[in-house]
C-alpha cells in the first residue's frame, strides 16, 4: 500500500503531565487550559508511545524549511478515547492543529505572576527542608511565635478575631508553584518557576526560557534557535460555591490567567518564521462538581447531618486562532475559518460581547509557483446533517465539531469515521467512570456503602460506552484504508477480597415484668464504623412520673447518651468507639410500644485476603492496526497486532497506574465562635464523612495519562514478516504524602518512566515453527537525583525534604496551608492560637541519560551473537550534551569519540595541540554567551579506532553578523593540525559562496530557489 502522506507510528521514545482536575471543595486546586491549549498539549500530556497504548496518527500538511531549520504543519489525532467533558480544538474533536507553538500553563493555587502569587517579591517563602511545624506561646509577660507560625498565619490571610467581630482576613498567598507547558517545531515539555527566577524544565534540558513580563516568553534551545511567544491568551475562570447550610457557606472566586502563542521563530542566520493571529472570544462552562457530608453519628457539634455542595466554574478565554505563518524565504501558510461561529462554541452578543470560536475550513500553501489548498469538511456530533452557517442547536454542550475529511486540491480526500454512530453523551453529563469517560449509569457519585453512601452509580469502565467518538476508520485519496481496533486499558493490581462477616443484635423491648433492663455488648476492632444502626421508641417529654420509657447507652470514656423519641419511631446512624457498653432501659407504666434496636456489622469472621489480578482501567489502547490497499480488499497488506502482558505469562497485564479512584475520607468541620455569655470562645468541630464527585488524588501522572506499559509486543502478522518485536519500559511510582489533607499531589517521578530499558526483535521460522532472536538491545540510564534521607530528616512523612545535590538539578517544596481555627484574642494576653492543616509536594527538575547500550546481532539460527557494547559519556554538566561514546565487540574492536563543546573551551588550551589563539577563543566564547547559547555546537571531534586517532577542530568567524565555519582543521595521530576546508565568503543567510581546500584554487557557488539551494558551481 502506498501512502506517501499518512504516518501511523507508534514511538519508542518518552515525552511526559497533567491534566488539570474538575474543581471540588477537598481535591487539589487546579485550573486547566482552555480548549485549544488543551488540544494542543494533548500529545505533550499523553506521549504517543507503546507505553501507553496510543497510535499516533498524523496527517503532514506541508513542512517550511530554512538552511537549517524545518517548521512541520500537521493535523494530529490522539486516540487515547474522549472524555466526557472533553472540549473539540477548531479541527474537530480529537484532532489538534500542530503548526506552532504555545506556553499555557495549569495553575494551583493562583496564578503565579498574579497579585499575592507564587512568584511576586514579598510573597511568603516556606522552609524546603523539613516539615511546617507553627507553635504559638505565652512566656512572661508576651506571646512568641515560631517563624513557622508567622509563615501560616501570613499565607493563609492573618485571620484574628476580636471579641464577637467576624474574622478580619488579608491577603492570602499562593504557596505553590504553577506547571507550565511549551511546544515548538515538534518538541514539547513542561517547566516550573523557582523563586529565583529561574526556568526548571522536567526533566532537566539546557534551554533558556525567559518570562517578559505579561508581554510573553522566549525559548531559545541548545542550537540558539529563539522561540518568541508574545500573542496573549486570557482566560477567567469563575466559580461559585452553592449550598444549602450556613455552616459550609459557600462563595466566589475569579481566576486569571495567560497563555501565549508562538509569534516567531529566529535562527541563528538570521532567518525567520513569523506567526499571525486574530482575536477570539468565547466562554464555557465545566461540568458540575460536588461533594456531600453524612455525619459520622458522633456528634456534629450543632452542624447539619446531610450536607451537599455544588461547585459551578465558567470559563471565558480571549484567545487567539492562527491566521498565517510566513518566513524569510518567502514561504505563506495562510488557515482559513468559517465565516460563522461554532455550533459547540457559539458567540454571545451581551453581557460582554463574544466571537464564539471557529471551525478551521481551509489550509492555503503558497511558496514560489506552488500553490496548494487542503479544505477542511466538518460535522457534529449528535446532529444528522449539518449546513455551515445555516444549522442552529438548542444546547452547544449537547455538539461537539467533527472532522469529516481533509481533501488537498486535485486529489480525493481523507475520510474519517468514528465509532458510536455519531452519538457522543452531552458534555455536562454526570454518567462516568472513574477516569472521566463516558459510562452509563456512572452517576454524580460512586456506590460506596462502606462508608455509608448507598447511593450512587457503578463507575467500572465499559469498553463500548469509552469508544464513543473515537476514529476508527481512516480512508486514504489512494483508495485504501486503515482500521483501528481498541480495547480497554487494563492494569495489574491488588484487590481487598473483604473476610466474611456478621450482623450483630442489641435489642431490648418493653417488659412488664423487668421494669430495669441491661444488655452488655462490645465494640470491637472488627466493627465496621459505619455499620452501626438504631432505631428506637420512647416516651416523650414532658416526663412524666406515670409513663416513662428510658434509654440510655454507657460506654467507655465517660460515654453517656439518652435516646429519646418523643412516641415516634426514630432511624437513625451512630458513631461508638471500640470498648464495652452496657444498653440500659428503665420502665414506669405501660409504654408497650417501647423498644430499642441496634445493628452492626463485625467483620472477619472469616479474615480477609488480598488477590492479585488484572483490572479494566478508563481510556483505550490500541489492539490492532490493519492497512488495506484498496477499498473493496478483504486481506490487509499490514497488520499489526498490540498486546501489553508480560512475556513470560500472557495472562498478566503489565499495566501501572498512578492511583486508585478514592473518594470518600473523614472530614472534620472546624468552628471557632464567640461565647457572650462568658466571653470566651467556643471551638466546634463536626466529624463528617466526605464523598467527592471526582477522585481525590489525581488519576493521571503517568507522563500524564492514567497507565502505563512496562512490556508491550508488536506482531506483524504479514507472512512475509511474521515475527513480533517485545519492548520494556521503565517505571516507578510517585511518592505519595502520608498525610491525606488537605489532599495535594504527589512528588512526581514521571522523567524517570517510559524509558526504553528492552528491545528484542524475533522473526518466525517456518521450517521449525519457531520464532527465533534476530537483535536485542539492553538500555541504561543515568539519573542525577537526590531522593529522600529518611535516616538524616525524620521529618519526611511521605513528602520529600531532602535538599538537590546533584548537577542540574533544582527541587521547590510547595505546601498547601488551610486554616483550621482562626487567631482568637479576647485582650493582649488572652488569646487562642490559630491551628492548621499542611501538606507539601515537590516539584523537581532533574537531569538523566543514556548510559549504556548493549546490541546482540543474531545469526540466521538465532544464535552466536555479535555482541555491541555503546557507552555514552556526559562529562560536563554545564552544557550537558554528549561529549564521548565507547563502542566495544566481543572481537575487541574498540571505536571512541570526544565531542567538545563551547562550554568545554575555558583556556586557549583546553582542546589539547596546537593552542586556539586569543581570537579563535574568543570567537567560541561567543557561542556559549546567553545572547547565542549555541552550546551544542561541536568545536573539535576526536576518534579513537582501536589506538588510531584523528581530531576534526572547526575554527569560526563573524560575519553579516551570524557566527559561521571559518576553517576546518584535522589532524591524525601526533601529526600537525592541517587546514582542512576555507571559508572565505558567506551570503546574508550563511550559504558559503567561496571556500577552498590548501593548494587549490577557490570554489564559488551561486544559491537559488530563495538560496535554499546551491544552483550553480565555479571553480
Amino acid at each position: 500500500m502506498k501512502n506517501t502522506i499518512l504516518i501511523i507510528t507508534i514511538f519508542y521514545v518518552s515525552l511526559f503531565v497533567g491534566r488539570g482536575q474538575t474543581l471540588n471543595i477537598e481535591s487539589p486546586h487546579v485550573i486547566p487550559p482552555p480548549p485549544e491549549a488543551s488540544a494542543l498539549f494533548k500529545s505533550t500530556e499523553i506521549p504517543v508511545n507503546l507505553s501507553t497504548g496510543v497510535p499516533n496518527i498524523s496527517i503532514p500538511i506541508y513542512e517550511i524549511r530554512l538552511s537549517d531549520f524545518a517548521l512541520p504543519i500537521s493535523l494530529n489525532y490522539n486516540a487515547s478515547g474522549i472524555r466526557v467533558d472533553e472540549m473539540a480544538s477548531s479541527v474537530g474533536l480529537g484532532w489538534a492543529l500542530q503548526a506552532g507553538g504555545m506556553i499555557s500553563s495549569s495553575v494551583f493555587g493562583s496564578p503565579d505572576f498574579d497579585t499575592n502569587g507564587y512568584m511576586i517579591p514579598g510573597t511568603p517563602f516556606g522552609v524546603q527542608d523539613r516539615e511546617l511545624d507553627p507553635i504559638q506561646y505565652y512566656s512572661g509577660s508576651q506571646w512568641i511565635r515560631n517563624d513557622d507560625y508567622e509563615h501560616c498565619f501570613e499565607v493563609t490571610g492573618s485571620s484574628l478575631v476580636f471579641g464577637s467581630g467576624s474574622p478580619t482576613v488579608d491577603a492570602i498567598y499562593d504557596t505553590q508553584p504553577d506547571i507550565y507547558y511549551y511546544n515548538f517545531a515538534g518538541s514539547s515539555g513542561k517547566f516550573f518557576f523557582s523563586r529565583d527566577g529561574k526556568a526548571n524544565t522536567i526533566p532537566f534540558r539546557p534551554i533558556l526560557i525567559e518570562r517578559d513580563g505579561f508581554t510573553g516568553f522566549s525559548i531559545k534551545d541548545e542550537n540558539g534557535i529563539l522561540y518568541i511567544y508574545e500573542a496573549a491568551e486570557r482566560t477567567l475562570t469563575s466559580t461559585v460555591t452553592y449550598t444549602a447550610q450556613s455552616d459550609f457557606a459557600g462563595g466566589i472566586s475569579n481566576t486569571e490567567n495567560y497563555g501565549y502563542y508562538l509569534t516567531r521563530i529566529e535562527t541563528p542566520k538570521g532567518e525567520y518564521i513569523d506567526f499571525s493571529y486574530s482575536d477570539i472570544s468565547y466562554v464555557y462552562d465545566l461540568p458540575h462538581s460536588y461533594t456531600r457530608y453524612r455525619a459520622t453519628g458522633n456528634g456534629t457539634a450543632g452542624m447539619s447531618q446531610d450536607v451537599e455542595v455544588r461547585i459551578e466554574t465558567a470559563t471565558t478565554v480571549y484567545g487567539k486562532r492562527l491566521n498565517s505563518i510566513t518566513s524569510s524565504r518567502s514561504h505563506r501558510v495562510d488557515f482559513v475559518y468559517q465565516n460563522c461561529a461554532r455550533l459547540d462554541l457559539p458567540g454571545r452578543p451581551s453581557p460582554g460581547a463574544l466571537t464564539g470560536s471557529y471551525a478551521l475550513n481551509q489550509i492555503q500553501v503558497h511558496y514560489g509557483t506552488t500553490h496548494n489548498s487542503f479544505t477542511l469538511e466538518h460535522g457534529y456530533f449528535n446532529l444528522s446533517s449539518y449546513q455551515p452557517c445555516v444549522t442552529t442547536v438548542s444546547d452547544p454542550d449537547n455538539h461537539r465539531l467533527k472532522l469529516l475529511s481533509i481533501q488537498k486540491d486535485g486529489e480525493p480526500p481523507y475520510e474519517f469515521e468514528y465509532f458510536g454512530n455519531n452519538a457522543l453523551p452531552n458534555r455536562m453529563a454526570e454518567s462516568k467512570d472513574h477516569w472521566g469517560y463516558y459510562k452509563s449509569g456512572g452517576g454524580r457519585y460512586p456506590l460506596e456503602p462502606q462508608n455509608g453512601f448507598y447511593t450512587g452509580g457503578n463507575r467500572s469502565p465499559n469498553l463500548n460506552n469509552t469508544k464513543q467518538g473515537v476514529l476508527t476508520k481512516m480512508t486514504y485519496p489512494t483508495g485504501g484504508h486503515s482500521l483501528f481496533d481498541y480495547e480497554l486499558n487494563m492494569a495489574r493490581d491488588t484487590l481487598s477480597i473483604p473476610g466474611s462477616s456478621q450482623t450483630r443484635y442489641v435489642d431490648i423491648y418493653y417488659d412488664e415484668f423487668q421494669p430495669i433492663q441491661e444488655i452488655d455488648f462490645t465494640i470491637t476492632p472488627q466493627v465496621q464504623p459505619n455499620s452501626i444502626q438504631v432505631s428506637y421508641m420512647t416516651t416523650g417529654t414532658p416526663v412524666q412520673a406515670n409513663l416513662q420509657f428510658n434509654v440510655t447507652l454507657y460506654g467507655p470514656n465517660s460515654y453517656y447518651r439518652v435516646f429519646q423519641s418523643e412516641e415516634v419511631v426514630v432511624i437513625d446512624q451512630i458513631y461508638l468507639d471500640q470498648g464495652q457498653y452496657t444498653l440500659r432501659v428503665e420502665q414506669v407504666g405501660a409504654f408497650e410500644e417501647g423498644f430499642f434496636s441496634m445493628t452492626y456489622v463485625e467483620d472477619n469472621v472469616t479474615p480477609p485476603t488480598t488477590e492479585i489480578t488484572n483490572v479494566e482501567v478508563g481510556g483505550l489502547r490500541i489492539r490492532k492496526i490493519q492497512d488495506f490497499a484498496k477499498a473493496m480488499d478483504i486481506t490487509p497488506a499490514k497488520e499489526r497486532v498490540f498486546s501489553y502482558t508480560n512475556p513470560e505469562n500472557s495472562l498478566v497485564s503489565s499495566g501501572r497506574i498512578a492511583n486508585k479512584p478514592e473518594y470518600s475520607y473523614l472530614y472534620t468541620k472546624y468552628i471557632r465562635e464567640y461565647v457572650s455569655t462568658n466571653s470566651t470562645f467556643m471551638d466546634r468541630a463536626g466529624v463528617f464523612w466526605a464523598q467527592n464527585s471526582t477522585s481525590i488524588q489525581p488519576l493521571s501522572g503517568l507522563q500524564g495519562y492514567h497507565v502505563q506499559y512496562t512490556n508491550v509486543r508488536v506482531a506483524n502478522e504479514e507472512s512475509a514478516t511474521k515475527g513480533y518485536t517485545d519492548f520494556k519500559y521503565s517505571f516507578v511510582n510517585d511518592l505519595v504524602s502520608y498525610i491525606t489533607y488537605p489532599a495535594t499531589m504527589p512528588t512526581s517521578y514521571d522523567w524517570k518512566r517510559g524509558l526504553l530499558m528492552e528491545e528484542s526483535v524475533y522473526k518466525y521460522d517456518a521450517v521449525t515453527s519457531l520464532f527465533k532472536p534476530v537483535r536485542k538491545v539492553n538500555n541504561t540510564y543515568k539519573f542525577y537525583y537526590t531522593p529522600p534521607d529518611y535516616i538524616q530528616n525524620h521529618s519526611e512523612s511521605g513528602a520529600h525534604l531532602t535538599p538537590p545535590t546533584e548537577p542540574n538539578e533544582t527541587h521547590v517544596v510547595a505546601h498547601i496551608i488551610k486554616l483550621r481555627y482562626p487567631e482568637a484574642r479576647l485582650s493582649l494576653n488572652a488569646r487562642y492560637n490559630a491551628e492548621f492543616d499542611i501538606t507539601s509536594y515537590k516539584l523537581i527538575s532533574s537531569w538523566y541519560h543514556l548510559e549504556e547500550t548493549t546490541e546482540q546481532i543474531f545469526d540466521n539460527n538465532g544464535a552466536n551473537p555479535v555482541v555491541k557494547t555503546r557507552n555514552f559519556f556526559y562529562d560536563n554538566p554545564v552544557h550537558a550534551q554528549l561529549t564521548g561514546t565507547e563502542m566495544q565487540t566481543n572481537t575487541g574492536n574498540i571505536l571512541q569519540k570526544l565531542t567538545y563543546y563551547p562550554d568545554d573551551v575555558i583556556s586557549v588550551s583546553s582542546l589539547g595541540s596546537p593552542n586556539l589563539t586569543n581570537a579563535q577563543k574568543l570567537q567560541v566564547d561567543k557561542l556559549k554567551q546567553d545572547v547565542l547559547h549555541q552550546i551544542a555546537r561541536p568545536v573539535q571531534v576526536e576518534t579513537i579506532n582501536n589506538g588510531s586517532k584523528t581530531v576534526q577542530r572547526t575554527n569560526f568567524a563573524e560575519r553579516n553578523g551570524i557566527m559561521l565555519s571559518d576553517t576546518i582543521k584535522t589532524k591524525k595521530g601526533s601529526g600537525v593540525m592541517e587546514s582542512r576546508l576555507v571559508f572565505h565568503a558567506h551570503d546574508s543567510n550563511g550559504n558559503p559562496l567561496e571556500v577552498s581546500m590548501p593548494g587549490g584554487p577557490r570554489t564559488s557557488y551561486i544559491w537559488g530557489y530563495d538560496q535554499q539551494y546551491p544552483v550553480a558551481k565555479i571553480e
